[in-house]
């Protein structure tokens, strides 16, 4: 019997800059469904796989919930390296000469 792995989704608040949890216990369809919600909605999303059920009901206030939101928060915090990449100037262009 396949074990069907449940999500946790996060929306991340923009007031206080931070992922917070959504919803968690989901099927994939029910996580993909609530985050494309939330999108249309102007609200960035991200869904994680939960390593088991969580048993509190309110996602809030679920550690496992809010260990992963801190987590997301952190990550979406640091850029990675490609990004940094990407937003550092190009080397320094010929100035054009106006003589």
């Amino acid at each position: 019997m396949a074990k069907t792995t449940e999500r946790l989704v996060l929306s991340f608040d923009a007031e206080t800059r931070s992922f917070k949890p959504a919803a968690h216990n989901l099927l994939s369809p029910q996580a993909v469904e609530l985050a494309d919600k939330l999108r249309t909605e102007n609200i960035p999303a991200r869904i994680v796989e939960q390593e088991n059920h969580h048993r509190v009901l309110n996602p809030q206030m679920c550690r496992p919930c809010k260990k992963a939101a801190e987590l997301a928060t952190a990550n979406h915090a640091e850029p990675s390296a490609e990004q940094t990449e990407q937003e550092q100037p190009p080397d320094s262009e010929e100035e054009s000469e106006s003589d």
